[in-house]
């Protein structure tokens, strides 16, 4: 007792002491966080705090569908450690020891990447791609269209087409080509770095054909110096060309615009407005102007010459002086522009009743096409009376 009561009178003794030992108690009690103070007062409030586990390793990939010679790269996730890299079966999938994969073969495999105490997979699948044109070679002739196609086998996404040679040959995006010029390319189509190429080779047409034949036929021909072609463009319309011979070649003089039958060319009658297609003799020139140096015999037009359309005379030039009767033909001298300038050409020369009659080389009218002649502008008419000769002929044919 003695004790406890010195050490009271040492502290009442010394103000200091005391003053250090209430600060101490108050520090400690302010420090204390309010949540524990709370806790201690309703433990039920107490939250725990759970730790976030760390992310596993993975791949980037855990299946993939390749095609044979294709290569993907397998990467890993979550992790800077290297992983062991090995497949199930290297017929089919080899892969390096960076994870990437080469698909060697058709059928499947597993690509494990063992890292840690963790085996990782991924599960590939390996197929035959390819892209195949239906045609590898295919000749044309000029002018001609031609849809090409592809065979896709596991392949997505949309085939390109290219033209090595596109002076040649055309091609638009939907695989249809065209022959442009005589000659050769290369149509390639494409799906991602899959290809496929047909050779495609451009000859001239039938119709440049037939004209360089009629040019040979005709040219040991002593009998016929000049050649009218006549070159169907389609509708009503033309390209007229003369050729005239000398020295043992043709020589084209002349190249114009020309009309024909509002129904094109073709096999002509009666009631039809279609110039009739093949080779004919120009037989003479006749016109209602006087003669401007017509090669041959020149007809001058008057109010008696009808080309006739009665059965008895079809298709035959006649004076009615010589055949009175009620001619039903075409009255020349009344088509004052087209007939200013013509020249007559044999189609029908056995004079068949109904298959067509006046058929005429002739002045242009006013309507863009003929009722079945052909015919070229004035001033390419009087250039054609002034060069044909006997023996001339006309050739009409699709260009």
């Amino acid at each position: 007792m003695k004790n406890k009561t010195d050490q009271l009178n040492k502290t009442q003794k010394n103000p200091f002491r005391l003053l250090c030992l209430v600060m101490s108690l108050l520090i400690a009690f302010t420090c204390v966080p309010a949540g524990i103070l709370a806790s201690e007062a309703d433990p039920s409030s107490i939250q725990m705090t759970e730790a976030v586990p760390k992310p596993k390793p993975s791949l980037d990939k855990t299946k993939a569908v390749m095609g044979i010679g294709e290569i993907i790269q397998i990467n890993m996730l979550n992790t800077k450690k290297e992983a062991v890299w090995s497949s199930s079966d290297r017929k089919v999938a080899r892969v390096s020891k960076k994870g990437k994969v080469l698909a060697v073969g058709e059928g499947k495999a597993t690509i494990t990447a063992a890292i840690l105490r963790f085996e990782l997979t991924c599960e590939i699948t390996v197929v035959k791609r390819s892209l195949t044109m239906t045609q590898e070679q295919l000749t044309l002739k000029k002018g001609q269209i031609y849809a090409l196609r592809v065979k896709k086998e596991n392949l997505t996404g949309t085939v390109s087409w290219t033209s090595s040679n596109p002076s040649v040959v055309t091609v638009n995006k939907y695989g249809t080509i065209k022959a442009k010029s005589v000659g050769s390319a290369v149509i390639c189509a494409e799906v991602g770095t899959y290809s496929a190429e047909c050779k495609v080779t451009v000859k001239a047409s039938s119709a440049s054909t037939r004209w360089k034949r009629l040019l040979e036929r005709y040219l040991p021909y002593s009998g016929t110096k000049q050649l009218v072609f006549v070159k169907y463009t389609g509708g009503s319309s033309a390209i007229v060309k003369l050729y005239t011979k000398s020295a043992g070649k043709w020589k084209r003089v002349l190249t114009c615009q020309g009309e024909v039958g509002q129904g094109g060319v073709g096999t002509a009658r009666e009631g039809i407005a279609v110039t009739p297609t093949g080779v004919y003799n120009l037989t003479g020139a006749f016109g209602i102007a006087p003669n401007p140096g017509a090669k041959m015999k020149y007809i001058r037009v008057n109010q008696y010459l009808y080309w006739c359309g009665d059965r008895n005379f079809y298709n035959q030039l006649i004076d009615i002086r010589e055949h009175p009767h009620n001619c039903q033909g075409e009255h020349l001298i009344e088509y004052t522009q087209c007939y200013e300038y013509g020249m007559f050409f044999d189609y029908n020369k056995e004079n068949i009743y109904g298959k067509g009659s006046a058929f005429f080389l002739h002045v242009k009218g006013n309507y863009g096409y003929t009722g079945g002649c052909v015919a070229v502008s004035r001033a390419n008419m009087i250039k054609i009376l002034q060069t044909c000769e006997k023996g001339a002929k006309i050739c009409i044919y699709p260009r």
